[in-house]
């Protein structure tokens, strides 16, 4: 939103304001189903790296038998006693 004030030689203010609304139709027209698509693809190639993430600790734990998450849980530790 913007205000502008302006002077006329006798004196008197003109105010004029301009008003910015928000869109809120949701994939109106086709650069916004692009972005829609983007924004599919990002989830999905974050979904599956999650599940990568997931099965490379669970077979890590499989076959070194070592806890995965035991780096994590002495970091907080290791810091306090410096």
């Amino acid at each position: 939103m913007s205000v502008d004030f302006s002077f006329d030689p006798a004196g008197s203010i003109l105010v004029s304001k301009d008003v910015a609304a928000v869109r809120v139709e949701v994939y109106n027209s086709y650069t916004d189903v692009v972005r829609g698509v983007f924004e599919g693809v990002l989830s999905l190639a974050v979904v599956a790296s999650l599940i990568f993430e997931m099965s490379d600790l669970r077979r890590a734990k499989r076959t070194k038998g070592v806890s995965v998450l035991k780096p994590f849980t002495l970091t907080p530790f290791t810091l306090n006693s410096s």
